[in-house]
């Protein structure tokens, strides 16, 4: 009876293979899962797992991707229980390839490993040469193109068509990607050294206004710390909350060409002498307006004195005529 059950379920699974085939996957499921239940009967474990990674190439065909890791991972606990070696680093294999075209290179990765571990020792050239393919893909999705690069190329040799139209436009586009990644890495490093810069004059420029003005010493960093706190709230990016913080380092900016007997006059102002006050936001940006900074800082500084119903200064500017930034 297990001859005639064992027959019977091969049987079965062949004619399942042939319907999938010839794209006819929902008679390829009804054979596969007929057979799948007289291997159970039988408990022909290896049958099972052969029938499992076939259900998932099915799924994988007709794009229910939900189900095709759901029976390879059933497929590899039955290999394993077996230790069979061949099976485990194929299927490893197929699971690594479903994490990377479902963009999970992390997910993939040990299964690559493993796969290739075990190829080797079974000295099987070509599950090493497609692990190689693999890794090159893990790593083109992890943005590592140099390491990309070297793993395409030994994957190529190994395929001996190292110049197949196919092989070397992915090098060609694995090389433009590892070069234009070596020159994102060089110009962020050259923007972080230009920010250093830019807050180094910032610092500067504290330090000479606060020399000047005894009211102003600790303020501006006051606002700025505020400011932050603001934009922070109103979950503005970073980028543009770094830029407020810097316009609230030097928002007086202006006032170093204001006498130092107004500014630390300890009595009330004469109306002139407020309205000399009055010119230190536009003398602020006239002072910034030629420095390229990433931000808007110079507007920021004209407009920080600007009310929302235009009794500000010194343009008179209202409502949306304000800038965000200046508002906070």
């Amino acid at each position: 009876m297990p001859i005639r059950k064992r027959v019977v379920s091969q049987s079965l699974l062949l004619i399942g293979n042939v319907k999938s085939k010839t794209g006819k996957y929902d008679d390829a499921l009804d054979y596969y899962f007929e057979a799948l239940e007289i291997k159970n009967e039988i408990n022909d474990k290896i049958g099972i797992s052969q029938i499992y990674n076939n259900i998932g190439n099915v799924y994988l065909a007709t794009g229910k991707t939900e189900k095709v890791l759901e029976y390879r991972l059933k497929s590899l606990q039955i290999d394993r229980e077996l230790d069979d070696k061949w099976e485990i680093a194929l299927t490893t294999f197929n699971i690594a390839e479903y994490f990377l075209l479902n963009n999970q290179p992390e997910k993939a990765y040990p299964y690559i490993l493993e796969s290739q571990k075990l190829a080797k020792y079974l000295d099987n050239k070509g599950l090493i040469k497609d692990n190689l393919y693999n890794f090159s893909l893990y790593y083109e999705l992890s943005r590592d193109y140099k390491k990309a690069l070297k793993y395409q190329r030994d994957y190529s040799e190994l395929t001996k068509s190292m110049f197949s139209e196919e092989l070397s436009e992915r090098i060609s586009e694995m090389q433009v990607k590892y070069e234009t990644e070596k020159l994102e890495d060089a110009i962020a490093e050259r923007t972080l050294e230009l920010q250093k810069t830019i807050k180094g004059t910032i610092y500067l420029i504290v330090a000479t206004v606060e020399a000047r003005d005894p009211y102003t010493s600790g303020h501006q960093k006051r606002v700025a710390d505020l400011a932050v706190a603001i934009a922070s709230e109103m979950k503005l990016p970073d980028e543009r909350v770094e830029g407020i913080r810097m316009a609230g380092l030097i928002h007086d900016l202006g006032k170093i060409q204001i006498p130092a007997e107004i500014l630390s006059k300890p009595g009330k102002l004469s109306e002139l002498e407020y309205e000399i006050i009055k010119t230190h936001p536009q003398t602020g940006f006239d002072l910034l307006k030629e420095i390229e900074f990433p931000w808007p800082i110079a507007e920021m500084v004209r407009q920080h004195h600007e009310k929302m119903d235009g009794s500000g200064y010194p343009q008179g500017l209202k409502g949306d005529e304000i800038m965000p930034e200046a508002r906070i």
